[in-house]
């Protein structure tokens, strides 16, 4: 005779454990060359986030060793923490949050940031003609301080972190222009969320990679005129 249980007491067969082993998470595919890469989460590995590449043939492999992970912890929130470049691949690797280079090609990773660093980094983006990454970053000076944001450039030869953009609360999504003189990147403040103040700035870059300055080019919590030659065209055949 069936014996009644409280709601949500009943036994299964299935666990708790068995539904999330089978979410593995894929997340930001990019191309670089003739390959594509994915960031993928396993639950099956205590949560390892790894990077994973497709080449042509169909071959997939993983680019980062069992018990490495990559993952970025500004804003708390992860994202985007790798960068395949050239024959490299530049990661953030979780426990230290330190920076990475590893060659696609194997061999021993090289860490780019010191140990015991007070900064954090993600949306990590290339520079090619400066040999540099671009990322955003958080430093965190003391315990129970805010930390404070900005964009930074980092020298793939390692060195010092040299921030380019300071002031706002955050920043997100910095992507350098083909030529490599201009960089666009959003911002915003307290108390604003990102869908109801944020901005996006567009800002010159001299011969060193500094920024020579910045124009709002849309955005914030009032109306914004486009500078010339920023103004977007409209086509005659759309019909608003």
């Amino acid at each position: 005779m069936p014996r009644p249980l409280p709601f949500g007491a009943w036994p299964s067969p299935l666990a708790a454990e068995d539904a999330a082993r089978a979410a593995v998470g894929r997340d930001f595919p990019r191309r670089a060359g003739d390959c594509l890469y994915w960031q993928e989460s396993r639950p099956a590995e205590e949560g390892r986030t790894t990077v994973v590449e497709r080449q042509p043939d169909g071959t997939l492999r993983d680019l980062l060793p069992p018990g490495v992970a990559t993952r970025s912890r500004v804003h708390e929130y992860g994202g985007l923490s790798w960068l395949v470049a050239g024959d490299n691949l530049y990661y953030v690797e979780q426990s230290e949050q330190r920076l990475w280079r590893r060659p696609l090609a194997g061999g021993a990773p090289r860490p780019l940031t010191p140990a015991g660093s007070e900064w954090r980094f993600a949306d990590l983006e290339w520079d090619p003609a400066r040999r540099r990454i671009l990322a955003v970053a958080e430093r965190h000076r003391c315990e129970g301080a805010a930390p404070e944001n900005c964009l930074v450039a980092v020298a793939i030869g390692g060195g010092e972190v040299a921030v380019l953009v300071a002031g706002a609360d955050f920043y997100a999504y910095p992507r350098l222009s083909p030529d490599g003189r201009r960089l666009a990147f959003l911002r915003w403040n307290h108390p604003q969320m990102p869908w109801d103040g944020c901005e996006l700035v567009l800002a010159a870059l001299d011969d060193q990679g500094r920024v020579a300055g910045e124009v709002r080019v849309a955005g914030g919590a009032e109306r914004v005129d486009l500078p010339a030659g920023l103004a977007p065209r409209r086509d005659p055949r759309l019909r608003l």
